[in-house]
């Protein structure tokens, strides 16, 4: 949430254990991101590790992004969440869906 009380980001897992002091192993992830203009993207990491002290979501497994209007697959990423920065690697393909809906 944000100072005003928005909702941001929603991370829905199907599994999470605590690895360490300071990471998070999460599986079958699932995360809403909202931003400001009002669009939504929809990330699917089916393994993932988050940092505690870092704030910063790494996958090395195959990890999707999709928007109303694109899909972008990767090989593995890292999303800074404070930041609500992100980067994919590996094999990275992007297909835009130019007949969304308006």
């Amino acid at each position: 949430m944000d100072p005003t009380g928005r909702l941001l980001m929603l991370f829905d897992a199907g599994s999470a254990k605590r690895i360490d002091d300071r990471n998070i192993e999460m599986e079958d992830l699932k995360i809403e991101i909202h931003n400001d203009d009002g669009t939504t993207f929809h990330v699917e990491m089916p393994r993932s590790v988050f940092n505690l002290d870092t704030r910063v979501l790494t996958s090395d497994t195959p990890v999707t992004i999709r928007r109303e209007d694109f899909i972008i697959n990767g090989e593995t990423a890292e999303f800074h969440t404070k930041t609500r920065f992100g980067r994919m690697r590996g094999n990275v393909k992007m297909t835009i869906n130019t007949e969304r809906a308006e």
